[in-house]
């Protein structure tokens, strides 16, 4: 009865394990898409900062390469 005792424990302290790493792996999702959604929205803005500089130099939309000057 002891053996059957300590397998049920066991096997619930299994289950609580695995209940425990789908919670970590949800939390962990839910953490990857809120860190996308910060990266997406600061891209935006630099994008939003690149065309509003763009504007204001009278570029169109042309991009701008700059060259090294020889000495």
């Amino acid at each position: 009865m002891l053996c059957k005792q300590q397998v049920d424990d066991d096997l619930e302290r299994a289950a609580t394990l695995m209940a425990l790493y789908e919670i970590r792996a949800k939390l962990k999702d839910q953490d990857n898409s809120r860190n996308l959604s910060k990266l997406r929205e600061k891209i935006a803005a630099l994008h939003a900062k690149q065309v509003q500089g763009e504007k204001k130099d009278g570029d169109g939309g042309r991009m701008k390469i700059s060259y090294p000057k020889n000495s």
